[in-house]
């Protein structure tokens, strides 16, 4: 699904990533922690906004490394992002901003109608639907980035860690990457704070120091759970 081999990226002189070679497989659940400099370079590197200084990323089948400009979109739109400060459009509501990915993808309208109920239903925004983002605290507007980044089932889910949220906000934000991953999604989270438990036997933690994975030098091991 996601291969780094041999991946090292340099920002301002510093080593993000220095011979990174890990392999994330299909549907798989990983926790990564890293300092926010590497998440975020990991995160332009999958999404195709940034390319190795040297080695080769494979993602969802796509060569980042020579991949087309006009393939990109298309890659982005199989990647989901959940964003530490997520970016919303403010005056449009909550299922508006949900929705978007959808009809993006060309869903019919009654697949946008039942995607969108299941997914309000699952997050417990079904109450404040209609209400502009500009009015919802933070932890509801986490939701919100991460309703809109599941709703389609993407092939790959990033999720950077929360600045702060409520209890209640993190168990359903749990509950939509979940069903996420039920449906083939992998989701990979990024963040200083391991989750209680990471929920599938394809389950993978993490840690990146240094531009290279703690303990294993450049290896591709991590612990599975």
């Amino acid at each position: 699904m996601i291969h780094f081999s041999g991946v090292t990226k340099i920002r301002q002189n510093r080593a993000l990533l220095a011979n990174l070679n890990l392999f994330l497989p299909r549907a798989s659940y990983t926790w990564i922690k890293a300092d926010a400099d590497t998440a975020i370079a990991l995160q332009r590197l999958t999404m195709a906004y940034d390319k190795p200084d040297s080695g080769t990323l494979t993602v969802d089948g796509v060569s980042i490394t020579d991949i087309p400009a006009t393939r990109i979109p298309f890659l982005r739109r199989r990647i989901g992002l959940v964003e530490s400060h997520p970016v919303l459009f403010e005056n449009r509501t909550v299922k508006q901003n949900i929705e978007l990915p959808l009809q993006v993808a060309e869903f019919n309208t009654q697949a946008i109608t039942d995607r969108i109920e299941e997914t309000l239903d699952c997050s417990g925004l079904s109450a404040i639907a209609d209400i502009q983002v500009q009015n919802l605290d933070e932890s509801n507007r986490r939701l919100v980035a991460c309703a809109r980044a599941t709703v389609h089932r993407p092939a790959i889910v990033l999720v950077h860690e929360a600045v702060r949220t409520d209890n209640s906000a993190q168990t359903a934000e749990e509950a939509l990457l979940t069903t996420a991953h039920q449906h083939a999604s992998s989701i990979i989270k990024f963040g200083e704070h391991q989750p209680l438990a990471l929920p599938s036997t394809k389950s993978l933690s993490l840690t990146i120091t240094q531009g290279q994975l703690d303990n294993y030098g450049t290896s591709a091991a991590a612990h599975t759970y």
